[in-house]
């Protein structure tokens, strides 16, 4: 099954860095804690917030603007938290919830569907992981103001490349007699490690969990290839 064919997949991103990545969520110096652009809520609104917050305790919520919660996910590695559960929910959402009760009383059943069903997911991903399969950073959900909602896992794995200097010194050897000889020199400051990390998104737990578990496969089988047999047709795009 390819993970573009995956049931409910929304989303499927990845992003390679050699240097830590900059996050675009920030810290939890404003009156709303961890935002994503620049929220405001009405008075009513922003009570509200501050009870949710309270009630799912255990719960990590990010509020993001209006204009900020379609290109939430493309953050979601800057998402780390020590709670199991992250939660992205934009400003006309939570004023929604403030101000209709039967919008509240639905979104906040979620929220505790969501939490149970996460938390099973977690609990298999733990037990069911191998080496090479990469390793989860973020579980969460995203609620948005249209009714929809999705849920989201951050993986992540470390890998290593040849740099380009050493592929040309390989291909040089291959023109003499030296081939299996430089195999087994192949020198170590011409390795570099990289950071992959990929954010799946999907409408529902069942059809998320069929996708990591597809990644997990696709990881565990290119961990088992030789550094050279990862650089035949690869291209990997550093960024700073």
């Amino acid at each position: 099954m390819s993970l573009t064919n995956v049931s409910n997949l929304i989303g499927y991103t990845s992003q390679v860095s050699n240097t830590s990545q900059k996050s675009e969520v920030k810290k939890p110096d404003s009156k709303y804690g961890r935002t994503i652009g620049n929220p405001q809520l009405s008075e009513k609104a922003q009570k509200y917030y501050e009870e949710l917050k309270k009630k799912y305790g255990d719960m990590d919520f990010i509020l993001t603007s209006s204009d900020m919660a379609k290109s939430a996910m493309d953050s979601t590695a800057s998402y780390a938290s020590d709670k199991d559960t992250v939660v992205v929910v934009d400003e006309a959402t939570i004023e929604k919830m403030a101000n209709n009760q039967d919008f509240r009383k639905k979104y906040e059943g979620i929220l505790v569907n969501a939490k149970s069903q996460l938390s099973d997911l977690k609990d298999n991903l733990i037990k069911n992981t191998k080496d090479g399969t990469g390793t989860l950073k973020n579980l969460g959900i995203q609620i948005n103001s249209d009714g929809t909602t999705s849920f989201f896992a951050v993986m992540e794995r470390t890998n290593e490349k040849i740099s380009s200097n050493n592929k040309e010194k390989k291909e040089t050897d291959k023109t003499t007699a030296k081939k299996a000889d430089s195999k087994s020199k192949t020198n170590e400051a011409d390795k570099k490690s990289y950071t992959e990390t990929t954010t799946v998104k999907a409408s529902t737990v069942e059809s998320l969990m069929e996708a990591i578990n597809e990644l997990q496969q696709r990881w565990m089988t290119d961990s088992a290839k030789t550094p050279e047999e990862k650089i035949v047709g690869q291209t990997i795009d550093f960024r700073g």
